[in-house]
This record gives structure tokens, C-alpha cells and sequence, in this order.
């Protein structure tokens, strides 16, 4: 799969869209962020509408295709469309001379038609060789860039929801004795309930594991430590840590674990479940976060680059508090630099922001 970013968009052919993530989750999953994106994505572009047809019309159709096209079944196909063209020539008595514009348009259609299959197989195989497999047993990966959601059901009915630059793998089915998936990034995971098979997420060297219940895991590679916010339910927390011993915690509803994974040393709190889960609703919360923080924060949400000049000059006491819902950057930034803490300028991805003397 692919994602070249939303400015390459208009060099996309129907190929490049029908391989792009974001479109197939788009055409797919018709999850409420990707569509808002895509359908202003057209809106703006109405010379793009037959191009982004085509290129849906690919998607469904390697979507249903569940095994690869065999050389057999494509001749079988052109044999199958020869044998149609000529039957019909026959049955309307069309000699050679006044059926050879007919049959001509014919040829074309089954040539395009042939064309379709072919590419349908070519998608397909590309798929399956680009996902990694365990035992044999093919890997699904869900990823979402930055300034968007996603959400996902997997084998067994659990729901996923993945917050921004987050990745989900997970096997085609789960095995008999356990379903194990791998999250980098952070994601709600509200978990159907199997006694005999423990759900478990992996997030490097942090597995959680449970058998039923909500919860939320915050694990991005540059955090400094995984967070794991419990709803409902219970679950089981385990950390390895080369040289230190396991830390094993169990977790009650409302409680929260941070774990540092560079020497395996926790610490369980309450959570405020606004702050740390409102992200699954739509609402960027910040409760007395710092700057490097909040900005970091931003470039997730809004998808942007933040370019500090004289950072040192920022109040290291800075923190800010407040909660904002469907909020453009430039109305966060003002409300961040009140009062006179610093000026700033957007240009398309990049937000350069100046300190004030």
C-alpha cells in the first residue's frame, strides 16, 4: 500500500488511488474523518470525479477478491467473451463484411474487460506480498497518517478506534488459544468477550492483556513512557526490561498505568477521561500540558510542522488548559499565545511560530 500525502494527490492516477490507504479506507470503511476529507477533496476538484470513479470501481472489486486470478481463469474469461462475440454474430446472421464494425466494438469491450480482471490481479498479488505473515497466517495492517481517525473491527467483532500516525496489525483470524495484535501509536479498543481466547495488545516491550472490557493504550515510539487508561473491565499489564525483573499491574476501571519502558518502573493513577480519552470523540483537550507538549500534540491533530525561532525564550512555567471541538490551528494558536506569548504564520503544512521580547 501507499500514502504519497494529500499535495500528490493531483498527479494520482486511478492506479496510485486505488493502492493509496486513506482512499481504501475512504471507499472501504467510510470512517466519518476520511470521508469528510475525501468528499472536500472532490468538491475541490470536480475534473478528478471520472478518475476517482474509476478508481472506487478497482477498490470494490479487489475488495471481494479473496483469491489470486489463475492464468487459467483469464483464458477461461477471453474464451468465455470470444465464444459470446461469435455466438452472437451467428445468431443474427452477420456476415464478415456487415458485422465487423459490431464485432470491432465487441473486441474492445472484451479487451477492457480482460484489462479489469488483469489489474484486479495485479492489485491482489501486490496486497498479499506486501503484508508480513506469522505461521502462515496472513497479517492485516491499518494505518492512518496524521490529522485523521480510524476505525476498525477485527475478527472477532472487538472494535479499534486509532488515533492519529497510529498502526494496527492483526492476524486474518485469531487462533484458538489467544488474539494477539500489534499497536504502535495510540487506539480505544472496546473488546468482545472470550473466555478462552485473552485479547492482547502488544506496544514494543508492554503486553496488555484482557478477556473483555474498554480500554485506551497511548504508546508512541518517541513518548517517554505507554500509558494504559481502563474504562471497564479488568486487565493485565506486564513490562520486560532487559536487566530488570517483569512489572506485572493490574488494573481497576477509572485507573490508569504509566510505565516507563526504559527501566520497567510504573506507577498507577485515576484518569480524567475527558483529557484522556475525548481524542475518540473529536475533542483536542489539554490540561495544564506543556509547550513542547502542545505542540507536538498539534502536529498530530492538524497534520502541520511546527518551526519554533528562540524557543529558549518560551516561559518553561508555560502550561495551558482548555479543550477545543472541530477548531481550525489558527483559532488553538491564538488562543495558546494570549496573551502576547508569541506570534505565528501558516503556510500550507509548515507553522512557523516567533517569540515576542
Amino acid at each position: 500500500m501507499r500514502n504519497r500525502g494529500k499535495d500528490n494527490y493531483q498527479h494520482y492516477s486511478a492506479s496510485d488511488f486505488a493502492l493509496d490507504d486513506s482512499f481504501i479506507q475512504w471507499v472501504v470503511d467510510q470512517e466519518p474523518e476520511t470521508s469528510a476529507f475525501w468528499k472536500r477533496w472532490v468538491d475541490e476538484n470536480p475534473e478528478k470525479v471520472q478518475l476517482i470513479d474509476a478508481a472506487r470501481t478497482i477498490v470494490l472489486a479487489t475488495q471481494f477478491k479473496s483469491v489470486p486470478v489463475s492464468d487459467e481463469e483469464i483464458d477461461k474469461a477471453y474464451e468465455g467473451v470470444s465464444n459470446t462475440i461469435y455466438a452472437r454474430r451467428n445468431i443474427y446472421g452477420l456476415g464478415p463484411e456487415k458485422s465487423a464494425r459490431s464485432i470491432g466494438r465487441m473486441i474492445r469491450s472484451a479487451a477492457i474487460f480482460l484489462l479489469v480482471i488483469s489489474f484486479i490481479f495485479i492489485i491482489y498479488r501486490y496486497q498479499r506480498e506486501s503484508l508480513p505473515t506469522t505461521h502462515n497466517n496472513e497479517i492485516i495492517v491499518k494505518a492512518n497518517p496524521r490529522g485523521q481517525k480510524l476505525s476498525v473491527v477485527l475478527p472477532d467483532g472487538t472494535k479499534a478506534k486509532l488515533n492519529s500516525d497510529s498502526r494496527l496489525e492483526y492476524p486474518v483470524s485469531f487462533s484458538n488459544s489467544s488474539r494477539q495484535v500489534k499497536l504502535i501509536g495510540e487506539a480505544f479498543f472496546d473488546v468482545t468477550h472470550d473466555k478462552d481466547r485473552p485479547f492482547m495488545v502488544k506496544t514494543d516491550n508492554v503486553t496488555t492483556t484482557v478477556l473483555g472490557t474498554a480500554f485506551n493504550v497511548n504508546a508512541y515510539p518517541e513518548a517517554p513512557s505507554v500509558e494504559v487508561a481502563l474504562v471497564e473491565g479488568s486487565v493485565i499489564i506486564e513490562c520486560d526490561s532487559k536487566g530488570q525483573s517483569a512489572t506485572k499491574l493490574v488494573l481497576k476501571p477509572n485507573e490508569m498505568a504509566r510505565i516507563d519502558t526504559l527501566n520497567a518502573s510504573s506507577q498507577v493513577v485515576l484518569f480524567n477521561p475527558v483529557e484522556v480519552l475525548g481524542w475518540k470523540d473529536g475533542l483536542l483537550y489539554f490540561e495544564k500540558t506543556g509547550f513542547k507538549k502542545a505542540l507536538c500534540k498539534l502536529e498530530r491533530w492538524y497534520d502541520v510542522e511546527f518551526e519554533v525561532e528562540s524557543e529558549s525564550q518560551i516561559d518553561p512555567d508555560w502550561v495551558f488548559s482548555g479543550s477545543f471541538k472541530n477548531r481550525s490551528l489558527e483559532y488553538v494558536l491564538n488562543a495558546f499565545s494570549y496573551p502576547d506569548l508569541f506570534t505565528f504564520s501558516i503556510m500550507d503544512k509548515r507553522v512557523k511560530i516567533e517569540t515576542i521580547n
